[in-house]
């Protein structure tokens, strides 16, 4: 209790961004959370800061019930023919290009970030920039595979702005990417969307998943045979191993050696095709110290003021 310097903290709810930013401004609020323009245009404030939340945007697709998406190869070609950066740049600063399940920041093993461990291969399957001509090549692979010459989707998401703009995208990067592939968008309110991923009536989903807590495991265990969050219906037993053996795996080192193998496996098949992660951007005053956010959490009991 006496590291304790701040015995209350006064918290402002408010409609807008534009709002609390009149109130930062007025020097009514030591802290405030932006909005993308917001954050464009407060970049280079002294007191503009990220915080990187434990979740990321996912392309999921329903690998159980698409004769298409069974395919891993159509998987990879879809893949490799989004290109984050410029999803990234579409959706603003407030977002980052993600190129691994586990989101970058979720946890350091070591001194270094988790994500470090996941092989360069692995990560190469959701690059940073499309790969049109090696995508085509796997595209063409898979629909030789199944005796069929073109193929549509179905890309659902909510009807939110942001997942208009990551849909709208990924429409138009796929079509200008590939050759005989067609996307039709659904941006659905979130209950009707909840309602088909809870009886798998969709082709690929667009949506953010995060942990409970800053471990890998928090997600990865999530995506085993009938897990929490697996929602396309894949099936490895390797992986299911492997989760198995971190979760009784008493130390630390071999166990994060274990989950990133798995990770490794995941992204391979191409359960998932991990996008971007959101970044929360905030303006803080320069005078205000010691503030620690983890996981979306704000922790203030070594906060402080000074004049």
């Amino acid at each position: 209790a006496k590291d304790v310097k701040t015995k209350t903290v006064n918290m402002s709810v408010q409609k807008t961004t534009s709002t609390a930013y009149d109130l930062y401004q007025a020097g009514k609020l030591d802290a405030t959370e932006l909005d993308s323009n917001q954050a464009k245009n407060l970049k280079n404030n002294k007191g503009f800061h990220l915080y990187s939340p434990d979740s990321s945007n996912y392309l999921v697709f329903n690998i159980a019930k698409n004769k298409f998406l069974k395919n891993p190869d159509i998987r990879r070609a879809i893949s490799l023919a989004v290109s984050r950066k410029n999803m990234v740049q579409a959706l603003g600063p407030t977002s980052k290009v993600a190129n691994t399940i586990s989101p970058a920041g979720l946890n350091k093993v070591k001194g270094h970030d988790y994500i470090a461990m996941i092989s360069n291969t692995s990560k190469s399957y959701s690059p940073s920039s499309a790969n049109k001509k090696l995508a085509q090549k796997y595209l063409n692979k898979g629909l030789s595979e199944l005796g069929v010459d073109k193929v549509s989707f179905k890309i659902s998401a909510s009807d939110s702005d942001l997942n208009e703009k990551v849909t709208e995208v990924f429409q138009s990067q796929l079509e200008m990417n590939l050759k005989n592939v067609s996307v039709e968008v659904q941006n659905l309110p979130a209950k009707a969307l909840m309602g088909r991923i809870a009886s798998s009536d969709y082709d690929i989903l667009s949506v953010a998943i995060g942990g409970d807590y800053n471990d890998p495991a928090s997600i990865l265990d999530g995506l085993i045979t009938s897990g929490s969050f697996n929602y396309g219906g894949w099936s490895n037993q390797q992986y299911d191993k492997l989760i198995s053996q971190a979760s009784n795996e008493g130390s630390s080192s071999k166990r994060y050696k274990l989950l990133a193998q798995a990770e490794g496996i995941a992204l391979k098949d191409e359960v998932w095709s991990p996008l971007f992660s959101m970044v929360d951007p905030w303006l803080i005053r320069e005078n205000v110290h010691g503030v620690v956010y983890n996981s979306d959490i704000w922790d203030l009991k070594t906060a402080y003021v000074t004049k």
